[in-house]
């Protein structure tokens, strides 16, 4: 038999072991926290720059399938579909400043007109009345009484025959007390709390034949012609050659007289 030449290891010897294993294993030891914290980086930085992206993506996503639809090349594409975090951060697009310009502005005509300045509320008497109406030639003979409201003014109008002409003069103005009948003197029954007296000459109804007088409406309410002074007319009467209307209104306002042909006419405006 051979000699058995293996020896037991000495002390020094298992020392030595023993120093080179632990030295095996610290390094692997250091290694492994090494590769643990480039793992850790790696997956911070991943982690933040998905956030920042998201972020700058942010403004895109709120406005709904609009934005979407307005990139019809990104939904198309494949490979960005597949994955999100190899596109480019996309920068959203600046608002526009808002605009230092004043707004132009149009200017709109009042629908609703103020009377003119020159109209009056004082009375409205033509010269030489009534005498001097007496002297023109022709007559007035009234056929047919409205009433009707304008922007900013109600209207009166008395319209004469088609041959005849306006009155050869009258005096129109608010009176103060209570509106009376020609040749009785009863009071006349008006609505209202303003009464505007258009008493003119010219009519000579008590000259012709009765066929030519006036036989229209002698009451009109302002209610029906949606009027917003004026209140009711009511003719009080047709006597010796007068013609009496009374007007009624909630203020006594400036008016305004005029006449008009084809046909003639005698027109009252009243303010609002």
């Amino acid at each position: 038999m051979e000699p058995n030449w293996q020896r037991e290891p000495t002390d020094d010897v298992r020392n030595m072991k023993n120093i080179r294993s632990y030295q095996v294993a610290t390094a692997a030891l250091l290694i492994a926290v090494v590769v643990l914290g480039v793992l850790l980086l790696s997956q911070s930085g991943d982690q933040g720059s998905t956030s920042d992206t998201e972020d700058q993506q942010a403004p895109q996503v709120s406005e709904g399938p609009a934005s979407q639809a307005s990139s019809p090349s990104q939904a198309s594409s494949p490979s960005q579909a597949s994955s999100s975090t190899t596109e480019a951060p996309t920068t959203p697009t600046a608002e526009p400043a808002p605009s230092t310009t004043a707004p132009t502005t149009t200017a709109v005509p009042a629908t609703v007109p103020s009377c003119d300045p020159s109209w009056s509320p004082a009375a409205d008497v033509t010269a030489g009345w009534p005498s001097a109406a007496f002297t023109a030639p022709g007559r007035a003979l009234q056929e047919q009484v409205r009433i009707g409201t304008r922007p900013g003014y109600d209207r009166f109008v008395i319209e004469f025959e088609e041959d005849g002409r306006t009155p050869n003069g009258w005096s129109i103005g608010w009176i103060s007390g209570t509106p009376l009948h020609d040749a009785s003197g009863e009071p006349v029954d008006i609505a209202g709390s303003e009464f505007l007296e258009v008493r003119y000459l010219g009519s000579a109804g008590w000259v012709t034949y009765p066929e030519a007088w006036y036989q229209g409406p002698q009451e009109f309410f302002g209610a029906s012609f949606g009027t917003a002074n004026l209140v009711e007319a009511e003719m009080a009467g047709d006597y010796e050659g007068y013609v009496t209307w009374y007007v009624s209104a909630n203020t006594a306002a400036p008016f305004n007289v005029i006449t008009l042909s084809g046909p003639p006419r005698l027109v009252v405006d009243i303010c609002h």
